[in-house]
């Protein structure tokens, strides 16, 4: 789909639709984790103000929704802690906060560590990442 070109394309990397977990090591941290993260997450979904339509951070996101509602609640991203909310999420932010690779991306300005939620019958319009350099990686919650 040509929505779906980085505008900063590295060629010759190696490109799949799904990697193997097993490739990443912080996979099986996020993993074992994941009942606390799903607690704050369901905790954080009690207060549904919190989270805030996507394209508020970054404009160009919220020409992605084709229909429906998507949301976000960030914490790391835009080179900073987004510390309210982190504090909100401490098993969250503190198992994130070792995995050195996306925290350091995010600090940098080049990625984000959040929270997405779709409402039922969203659709996406097809994209991409600024860049081929960088994987983005989901934790399906609920």
């Amino acid at each position: 789909n040509w929505m779906q070109r980085p505008p900063h394309l590295v060629k010759r990397l190696t490109s799949r639709p799904w990697w193997d977990k097993g490739e990443f090591a912080w996979c099986a941290l996020l993993e074992e984790q994941y009942p606390q993260i799903r607690d704050e997450v369901l905790r954080l979904r009690r207060k549904p103000a919190s989270f805030t339509p996507v394209g508020g951070r970054a404009a160009h996101d919220h020409t992605l929704v084709a229909a429906g509602e998507w949301r976000e609640y960030p914490l790391f991203g835009n080179g900073q802690k987004y510390a309210e909310n982190c504090a909100r999420c401490p098993v969250t932010a503190g198992t994130m906060e070792r995995v050195s690779a996306a925290i350091g991306l995010a600090m940098a300005g080049g990625g984000e560590t959040l929270f997405s939620t779709l409402r039922p019958g969203t659709h996406l319009r097809p994209h991409c990442g600024s860049t081929n350099t960088r994987l983005t990686a989901h934790l399906g919650i609920v």
